[in-house]
C-alpha cells in the first residue's frame, strides 16, 4: 500500500511522519513497515534516522539521479 503526503518545507517531513504513523497504529491498527524516499536531507537527518530506528521502520533510500527507482524494484 502506497501513501503520499505532500509538504510545503522540507522541515516538515518528520513531523507529518509521526502523525502518520500515530493515524496509522490508533486508527487502522497497521504498522509502518517501510519508507521509501529519495536521498532528500529531511530524509537523511540523524533525527530522521533515529526516529526510524526507534520503531523499526526500513528506510529505502533511492540513489541521487535515478528516477527509475521510484517504482517498486
Amino acid at each position: 500500500m502506497y501513501w503520499v503526503n505532500l509538504l510545503k518545507f522540507k522541515n516538515q517531513a518528520l513531523e507529518k511522519l509521526k502523525i502518520f504513523k500515530e493515524i496509522m497504529e490508533n486508527e487502522l491498527k497497521l504498522k509502518i513497515k517501510c519508507l521509501r524516499c529519495d536521498r532528500g536531507g529531511e530524509f537523511v537527518s540523524d533525527e530522521f534516522f533515529n526516529f526510524c530506528v526507534q520503531y523499526g521502520i526500513k528506510q529505502q533510500l533511492s540513489i541521487d539521479k535515478t528516477p527509475q527507482q521510484n517504482g517498486v524494484t
